[in-house]
């Protein structure tokens, strides 16, 4: 047999060889000897795969760059809707505090309430609430936190 002709056997591990290379190659990694042989029947047949290749690779890029567009879009929308929360939360006029309801404990708190309480967040932050709330104030507050949950 002339080195130029192979048996399907060959060609399909030629083929699968191919394939590895390509999916090792769009995964980023890089190979310790790029160069490496693949010999077919004939020239037709090599064109033809490297052409349906191309094209996948076109396609995996394609997605991968929309994907990527979509995803950047979402993270803005979403950075810009938590800075709207921060600011509402942050500027309100009435006293506007979170808490973590399976220790009952301030997680955050506004300026009003720094104001009103006279204490600074960093004195709240991770303190029982009933330990400055009144007892109607806490029981609200919770039943309040509870039917959200």
């Amino acid at each position: 047999m002339m080195d130029t002709e192979k048996t399907t056997e060959q060609l399909l591990h030629d083929w699968s060889s191919l394939r590895y290379r390509i999916m090792t190659l769009c995964q980023g990694k890089t190979e310790e000897s790029p160069e490496w042989d693949t010999i077919v029947q004939t020239g037709q047949e090599l064109q033809a795969k490297i052409d349906h290749c191309l094209e996948l690779l076109r396609e995996i890029h394609a997605r991968h760059t929309s994907e990527s567009r979509k995803r950047k879009q979402v993270e803005g929308a979403l950075r810009a809707s938590e800075e709207r929360y921060r600011e509402l939360f942050e500027n309100a006029s009435d006293v506007l505090y979170t808490i973590e309801l399976k220790h009952k404990t301030v997680t955050a708190i506004n300026k009003a309430a720094e104001r009103l309480l006279g204490y600074h967040r960093e004195e709240l932050i991770g303190l029982p609430i009933d330990q400055f709330l009144l007892p109607e104030s806490y029981d609200a507050s919770l039943e309040m936190g509870q039917k959200k949950h």
